[in-house]
């Protein structure tokens, strides 16, 4: 199991702005979560860049979207449909 932050330059918002993702790699299949943050640059692993006001509350944020997507894997480490899942959740 492994779960990672992520931007993708081609997925911006309005403003610019690139969203943040997080790139599950479960059991061999891999699939992406749209966690609802954005930043202004590029992630340096879970670190915003300076240039963003809120990097601090956003770095929490993730960490605890982070936390919460890897118990939904344990807890449901037997359901073949996982991307579902997370569509159905709110962290």
């Amino acid at each position: 199991m492994n779960i990672t932050p992520f931007t993708r330059p081609s997925k911006k918002d309005k403003d610019g702005n690139l969203k943040v993702f997080l790139r599950v790699n479960y059991n061999g299949k891999r699939f992406l979560v749209y966690t609802g943050i954005t930043s202004p640059g590029e992630l340096e692993g879970t670190i915003f860049p300076k240039t963003d006001i809120n990097r601090v509350a956003k770095k929490n944020r993730l960490d605890a979207i982070m936390k919460g997507a890897e118990e939904i894997l344990l807890k449901n480490h037997d359901k073949n449909t996982l991307k579902g899942i997370f569509r159905c959740v709110t962290i």
